[in-house]
């Protein structure tokens, strides 16, 4: 991601965890979608390792354990892996739970243990080649491990809302942009566009097609593809204030989130 990155997220981690609704108790594969009860991609363990690549404050740690599971949680951002930290104690739950400040694409950091879920959620498109972070992905993962990965959704990320005085529009982007590189997060521009800091983060479109065929060259057989509607009144984590427009247009019609569950080695 750069060096940059893990700045601009420990300045504008506060901001992002109070923007946002997150429960502890359901994992969560995106902002306003549903979560593992309906879509039912992680199953509960009577014992397991699992690894959240780009972890955040720690929520899905906490609903990782409740079903079983022994948590580690790689995120760039130090100020986000203290909220984790607060949050895992808080709730008293995986005391063997691990904690690491990297950069999930990188590989230096990579323990020697091997998991049986690797979870990634709203993370990979923030890196600029998928296939580093899928490659990662398979040097973690035990022979019959599953993997569940979600990134924004390419037609989610082609839209840009405009609003000029009373005139409101939706922009399209290409769904080919120069080296899948989208300016400015596109989903701070929707919903945060206060946090003028996201303007220096930007994102990169991941198509289905760029992802299975990095998932399948590194030994993973994928499961299914999943492209949830948006239903806020139901989902595990939603932003705490969205405006009418939007709801009506972009989150109604579009959806928000394509996660891939794939099984390692098999």
């Amino acid at each position: 991601m750069g060096s940059l990155t893990p700045r601009i997220w420990n300045e504008i981690a506060e901001q992002y965890n109070a923007l946002l609704v997150t429960s502890v108790e359901e994992i969560h594969f995106g902002v306003g979608i549903p979560g593992n009860r309906t879509l039912g991609l992680v199953p509960a363990v009577a014992t397991g390792r699992a690894i959240d690549l780009g972890c955040g404050a720690g929520e899905n740690l906490v609903a990782l354990s409740l079903l079983g599971y022994t948590v580690t949680g790689v995120d760039s951002s130090e100020v986000q892996l203290r909220a984790a930290e607060k949050l895992l104690k808080s709730k008293d739950v995986n005391p063997e739970a691990v904690l690491v400040c990297a950069d999930m694409a990188d590989s230096e950091w990579l323990p020697g243990d091997k998991f049986d879920l690797v979870l990634s959620v709203g993370a990979a498109h923030f890196h600029c080649d998928i296939d580093s972070v899928v490659r990662n992905c398979a040097r973690l993962a035990l022979t019959g491990a599953i993997l569940v990965l979600s990134v924004p959704h390419p037609l989610d990320m082609l839209l840009d809302p405009v609003e000029m005085g009373p005139d409101r529009y939706l922009a399209v982007r290409s769904y080919y942009p120069d080296g899948n590189r989208v300016e400015s997060a596109h989903y701070w521009r929707k919903f945060a566009g206060s946090l003028d800091l996201s303007r220096s983060l930007p994102e990169y479109l991941w198509r289905p097609s760029d992802v299975v065929n990095s998932l399948v060259a590194h030994g993973f057989r994928l499961d299914g593809i999943w492209e949830p509607q948006a239903d806020d009144s139901s989902a595990p984590c939603r932003f705490r204030s969205v405006s009418d427009w939007l709801r009506e247009t972009i989150l109604r019609d579009v959806p928000q989130n394509l996660i891939f569950r794939a099984t390692f080695g098999v």
